[in-house]
This record gives C-alpha cells, sequence and structure tokens, in this order.
C-alpha cells in the first residue's frame, strides 16, 4: 500500500519481465522501471554471480539461474511486493514457466521485450559492463536461440526511443501509469 496525501493506495503485487538479448538494455531500462515503480528488481547477472556461475552460459547453469530467480519473485509477491524479472528469457519455455507460475498466484504477468539495433548491441558489449561478462559470441548465440514471444507483450526500442519515452509506454502498458506520475 501506498499513502498519498492522507489517503491509501491500495496496490496489488505486479510481476514484470523485462527480457531481450544481452546488450540491448534491458537491465538500464529494468533499473529506471524498478525505481518509478518501487518493484524489487530481481536480475539475472546477479543471481549468476551469487551462484558462482559469473561467465557460464551452459544450459544447466541457465536453468538454474531462472529457477532461482522465479523462486524469490514469488516469496517477494506472497510479501506483497511487485517483482521485475530481468534476463533474457530466449527461451519460450522459460516464459511460460513464469506464466504458469503467475496464473497459479492469481497474477498475470507482463513481459517487456527491449530491442536494439545489432550494431547498436555490439558497441555496448564491447565496454566494459559491471555485472555482466556476456561479449559478442555470448550475444550471437543467445541471438541464434532467441525464440520470439508470440503472446501479447510489450517491446521497446533502446536505441530509437528516449528513456522517458520507454518508461512511460511501459507503466501504461502495466497499468500503473497515473500512480507513478501524479506523486
Amino acid at each position: 500500500m501506498k499513502k498519498k496525501n492522507n489517503e491509501t493506495i491500495e496496490r496489488h503485487p505486479q510481476l514484470i519481465v523485462v527480457f531481450g538479448l544481452p546488450g540491448s538494455g534491458k537491465s538500464t531500462f529494468a533499473e529506471r522501471l524498478s525505481a518509478a515503480t518501487d518493484a524489487r528488481l530481481i536480475n539475472s547477472d546477479v543471481i549468476r554471480e551469487d551462484f558462482l556461475l559469473r561467465g557460464k552460459y551452459t544450459e544447466s547453469a541457465k536453468e538454474k539461474v531462472y529457477t532461482e530467480m522465479l523462486k524469490i519473485a514469488m516469496e517477494a509477491i506472497k510479501n506483497g511486493d511487485s517483482v521485475i524479472l530481468d534476463g533474457t528469457y530466449y527461451k519460450e519455455s522459460l516464459r511460460q514457466k513464469i506464466s504458469y507460475t503467475a496464473q497459479v498466484m492469481h497474477l498475470i504477468p507482463h513481459f517487456i521485450e527491449v530491442k536494439a539495433d545489432e550494431e547498436v548491441i555490439r558497441e555496448r558489449i564491447s565496454r566494459k559492463r559491471e555485472e555482466s561478462d556476456a561479449g559478442y559470441d555470448v550475444y550471437l548465440k543467445i541471438r541464434e536461440q532467441f525464440e520470439p514471444m508470440c503472446d501479447y507483450h510489450l517491446i521497446v526500442h533502446s536505441d530509437a526511443q528516449a528513456p522517458e519515452e520507454m518508461l512511460t509506454e511501459a507503466l501504461l502498458f502495466i497499468g500503473i501509469y497515473h500512480e507513478a506520475t501524479r506523486d
């Protein structure tokens, strides 16, 4: 719940998934969205680091990371917190697992895909990033394996849209624009 001008606004927990290829800008966007919504941010690179899997992108390592992220998210939601999951979620089966778990908890997950032109991604990935070791080779491998999402979701373009525009679209998409912008 959030208090505003002596009135209490009841908020139901939200489950938001920010996904896309490495270097697309998803983590930067997820951080901004988290700050705007007070949602707990669960980042795949941070979880990978916690499990001492930094730089490891095997199927089993990715499965372990994504399973732990969903576990943490469900605990947070049970405690009434909104959550943003930040990862590539490159396979439909990973996204379906989130959808199924959300359905069991009577939630509607909001999927937001972040895209960028390959040249922009190549330039971003060439720079040292604090939490991610995903280089251009990892990008190419995940791009090859990436399964497009066919279900309804929001797509934002980090190389063509201003951060404020992306944020506004996301807040409208998840249905809390009025709360986040009227404070």
